[in-house]
C-alpha cells in the first residue's frame, strides 16, 4: 500500500514551496578555543574599503570587523535603552508633574 496520489502531490508541492522560499544565507562557523571563526560575504566595494582601512589603521581585518560589530551592537543597546527611558518618562509624566507642583508649594513656603 503506497501513498495516495493526491497526498503525494501535496507533499511534493509543499517540498517545492519550501525549496523556492528565500533561505537565510548560511555562514561557515568554526570554533577554536574561546574564539569562533566565521566566514562573511562582503560586497566588493565594502571589502576594498575594509582592506584600505586595515592598511591605514595598521590592524588586522579580524580586529577591525570585531570592533565594528561591537560598536554597532553597543549603539543598538544604547538606542534601545534610550527608547525605554523615554517611554518610562512619558508614562510617568503626569505623576512627575503633580509631584513637582506639590514641591513647588513647599519651596515657596521656605523662600
Amino acid at each position: 500500500m503506497g501513498i495516495p496520489s493526491d497526498m503525494r502531490r501535496g507533499i511534493m508541492n509543499s517540498a517545492n514551496e519550501q525549496n523556492t522560499r528565500r533561505r537565510a544565507p548560511t555562514t561557515a562557523v568554526r570554533q577554536t578555543g574561546k574564539s569562533v571563526k566565521i566566514a562573511v560575504d562582503f560586497p566588493a566595494p565594502l571589502y576594498r574599503e575594509t582592506e584600505r582601512a586595515v592598511r591605514e589603521l595598521s590592524m588586522n581585518r579580524s580586529l577591525l570587523i570585531r570592533c565594528a560589530v561591537e560598536k554597532y551592537l553597543a549603539d543598538i543597546r544604547r538606542e534601545k535603552l534610550e527608547k525605554e527611558l523615554a517611554a518610562g518618562y512619558m508614562a510617568n509624566d503626569a505623576q512627575a508633574t503633580m509631584v513637582a507642583e506639590e514641591f513647588a508649594k513647599l519651596d515657596a513656603d521656605f523662600v
